[in-house]
C-alpha cells in the first residue's frame, strides 16, 4: 500500500499521497472535511458530481464559473475573495464528457494572485495526458507543488479501484489522521494496491 502512495506521490512530483477505496468518496471526503461554512469553492460548472457532493457536504459556499473560463473566475475572485478565509478553487485536469482541459498554468497564476487553493482531479487526465501518460501536470511540465491538491482515481486508467490526493505531506498526514471518509473506511485489498 505505501509504494502505490509513494508512486502516486512521485507522479505528480508531491511530497506524499494516500489512498482511499472510492475515487467518488475521496473528493466527498477531501472537500467536505477540508472547507467549512466561513470558506468559498470556486468550480467549473462541468466538474463531477464528487465534488459537488463535497461541497455540500463542507458547508461552504459555492459559486461555479462558466467551463473552462479562467477570465470569468479571476472577477469572481476580484470582487468576492475578501468575504471568506479560504478560498478552493476545482477544476479538472482533462473534462471526460467534453474530451477537452484547461489552461492549467492561467488558473495556478489565479490562485497564487487571490491567495486560493488550486485542486486539480486529474481522474481522467492519468494515462491519457503527457509525454508518458502521467496526466496535466506532465503535459504542462509543471511542479508538482504548484497544485495545492491532486486528485485522482485508480478505476479509469490504471483499471483498478480507489482514489488518491496527492500534495504535501502536512495535507496527507492531515487526512490519513482526521478525514472520516479515510479514517472510518475500509482499507484497499494488498492485491488491489499491488
Amino acid at each position: 500500500h505505501r509504494k502505490l502512495e509513494r508512486a502516486l506521490a512521485e507522479t505528480y512530483d508531491t511530497e506524499d499521497a494516500v489512498v482511499f477505496v472510492s475515487g467518488h468518496a475521496t473528493n466527498v471526503t477531501v472537500i467536505g472535511h477540508l472547507f467549512g461554512p466561513k470558506d468559498l469553492v470556486l468550480h467549473d460548472t462541468l466538474v463531477h458530481n464528487s465534488i459537488l457532493q463535497g461541497i455540500q457536504l463542507s458547508g461552504a459556499h459555492r459559486l461555479p464559473f462558466p467551463h473552462q473560463d479562467w477570465a470569468a473566475l479571476d472577477a469572481i475572485l476580484a470582487d468576492q475573495r475578501a468575504q471568506f478565509e479560504r478560498v478552493l478553487i476545482v477544476i479538472e485536469g482533462l473534462y471526460s464528457m467534453d474530451g477537452d482541459h484547461p489552461d492549467l498554468p492561467r488558473f495556478i497564476d489565479i490562485k497564487r494572485r487571490h491567495k486560493a487553493f488550486l485542486m486539480v482531479d486529474d481522474a481522467h487526465g492519468l494515462g491519457v495526458m503527457g509525454a508518458t501518460g502521467l496526466g496535466i501536470r506532465e503535459h504542462y511540465g509543471l511542479a508538482g507543488s504548484d497544485v495545492d491538491i491532486w486528485m485522482g482515481t485508480l478505476s479509469k486508467a490504471l483499471a483498478g479501484c480507489g482514489g488518491y490526493i496527492a500534495g504535501e505531506t502536512a495535507l496527507i498526514e492531515h487526512l490519513k489522521f482526521l478525514a472520516p471518509g479515510f479514517l472510518y473506511s475500509v482499507g484497499m485489498p494488498p492485491a488491489m494496491a499491488a
